[in-house]
Order: structure tokens, then sequence, then C-alpha cells
């Protein structure tokens, strides 16, 4: 999805999420989305999205066609990713959420 697609869908889904990688913030009526740097994201940088199938399940006409499928639940995944790390993992990263105010 570009950065434009992503803060349409934050500013018109109507709900929250939780994400990471990103800095999103509100100012105002805009949506600022910078990358781990810092820096602001243009509107046609286009960017990986990884969510379960729910979201788009529920809201399928902010998400483009020819989306990747995987054969693993968001669950499975976690897990499979929890039981590969040699580190015990950070969750005070853990805390970002946005809804769009």
């Amino acid at each position: 999805m570009t950065v434009e697609e992503i803060k349409h869908f934050l500013r018109s889904s109507g709900s929250g999420f939780y994400y990471s990688g990103l800095q999103i913030n509100q100012i105002g009526n805009q949506v600022e989305i910078r990358d781990a740097n810092g820096t602001v994201l243009s509107d046609d940088i286009d960017l990986s999205v990884g969510i379960n199938d729910f979201i788009p399940a529920i809201f399928e006409s902010y998400f483009p066609e020819g989306r990747m499928t995987f054969d693993q639940t968001t669950a499975e995944s976690i897990i499979s990713y929890l039981e590969e790390q040699e580190n015990q993992v950070n969750y005070t990263e853990c805390s970002r959420f946005f809804r769009y105010q």
C-alpha cells in the first residue's frame, strides 16, 4: 500500500490498530507517518503491510487486489517467531496504537 492509502484507511476506518516499524501521529486533521529513523514518508512511497485476514475481510474496499496470503494463522506466525528468538523479546516497544480522532 502507498503511504497515502494507509493514511486514508486510518482516517476512514474508524478503528484503532496496533502497529510496528513506523511512527504514526495525528497532527490536527492530518496523519503523519515516519520511518523508524523519524523521517517523514512521502505519500507515494509503497510499504508492505502485514495484517491478519480479519482486517481486509471487514475493510475490503481499502485493500488492493493481489494481496499475498500465507498458510499460517496469525497466532501460528507469532508463536513461530517467538520460538525462533534467542533473546528475550522487549515488549516495552510494543505499545504503539493509533486511532484517528
